[in-house]
């Protein structure tokens, strides 16, 4: 479970709920009571001891739903006079979980959240009857994501990746699949001039991009952002869980360390060295619900990426995968500040848009970015359009 510091930091409607309040006290009781870590102040004790039953072990093991429960109980005594006696305190907090319990119960009537709002998350409970369900989903995920891998395996030794700091220059050489345009062309004319071209390979002639920096970018940190709000369910889930697992093999080959940043209006992160497959299995059957924040998700994945400066691992690729927009100017004004750090820190930034066009200001920012239709959502054939993050 995280602090609340944190837990504010990582999901919005906490973040949202909280904004402009004088004074966080009561919030970090609330807290304490949703999660069971306090006890002894009034409202800690009261939150606490009006906790329902079905909620309490969720409630204390998952900062997601503890989140959504402190912004409810929150609303909930901030629009009450500040209660004197455990009998009024208790009488609010009441009145918050009946309002919680009420959401959920809207939220599962109607199906999980639209993708396209703020709407909060909530995780996704797996019980007993969803253990065959998810056994299918792995199996899915792992079928495509095979698929995905071996397509990787393919172009990641002749891909020549569209970023600049990675292309020093031109030279001469033989490597075909770092010709220049304009030889390229004088193979596909064929006859003498193919003959010409092939002969200048033979030699080392032919005129080539010149790359620097390849061997110490793939010792860098892969960060994968991962879209779960409501709308990335079923097939869209299946495809993005798959990419993550190709991502994630391949950078384990090459030892890489890789993070996750699960999100929707919500995150939780995930950090998987080599080797960690059960992490990655439980990666594969998160999701979160709810609607959309992908500046959000560039905030607490700037985080992590700082934690790794830290740490002495100073260089990433990043991976958005979202079927996501901004909402409003608010959104477009926060994103731009993020994808301005990212600048800053010439970190490489990979776009996938699920079933939807990126705001121009996110795929300017792209080192590359691929738009995933509804036909290739079984298939691998558009993986190679992050095969530069790996």
């Amino acid at each position: 479970m995280l602090s609340f510091t944190k837990a504010r930091r990582r999901h919005l409607v906490l973040r949202e709920a909280l904004e402009g309040a004088p004074d966080e006290t009561m919030a970090v009781s609330i807290w304490n009571g949703v999660t069971g870590i306090g006890g002894g102040d009034l409202i800690s004790q009261a939150v606490a001891d009006t906790t329902p039953l079905a909620l309490s072990t969720i409630l204390s093991t998952d900062d997601v739903a503890a989140a959504c429960a402190t912004a409810t109980l929150f609303k909930a005594f901030g629009a009450c006079p500040i209660p004197e006696d455990p009998p009024a305190a208790r009488d609010i907090a009441e009145l918050g979980w009946e309002h919680l319990l009420e959401t959920i119960k809207e939220r599962r009537v109607a199906g999980a959240g639209g993708g396209h709002d703020h709407s909060f998350a909530w995780v996704t409970a797996v019980t007993p009857e969803d253990v065959k369900l998810n056994q299918q989903k792995l199996r899915r995920i792992g079928r495509l994501a095979a698929r995905m891998f071996r397509t990787l395996k393919g172009v990641k030794a002749h891909r020549v990746p569209n970023v600049a700091e990675e292309i020093a220059g031109v030279t001469l050489g033989s490597d075909f699949h770092a010709l220049l345009p304009h030889e390229y062309a004088l193979w596909r004319a064929g006859g003498v001039l193919r003959a010409e071209l092939a002969l200048r390979l033979s030699e080392g002639r032919a005129v080539q991009y010149a790359k620097e920096g390849i061997s110490r970018r793939h010792r860098g940190a892969l960060l994968i952002l991962i879209d779960e709000s409501g709308s990335m369910g079923g097939v869209r889930d299946d495809w993005s869980k798959a990419a993550l697992t190709a991502l994630t093999w391949m950078a384990w080959r090459s030892r890489r360390p890789v993070k996750i940043v699960h999100f929707s209006t919500a995150t939780r992160v995930a950090t998987l060295r080599p080797g960690s497959h059960r992490l990655l299995e439980r990666a594969q059957l998160c999701f979160l619900d709810g609607g959309t924040s992908i500046p959000l998700a560039f905030n607490v994945g700037r985080r992590e990426m700082a934690d790794w400066h830290r740490q002495g691992v100073n260089d990433a690729d990043i991976v958005l995968i979202s079927d996501g927009d901004c909402h409003g100017v608010e959104d477009e004004a926060a994103l731009s500040v993020e994808l301005e750090h990212i600048r800053r820190s010439c970190y490489r930034l990979f776009g996938v848009a699920i079933e939807t066009q990126f705001p121009e200001l996110l795929q300017r920012a792209c080192a590359d970015c691929v738009t995933i239709t509804k036909d290739d959502l079984d298939s691998d054939h558009k993986i190679p359009g992050v095969a530069g993050a790996i």
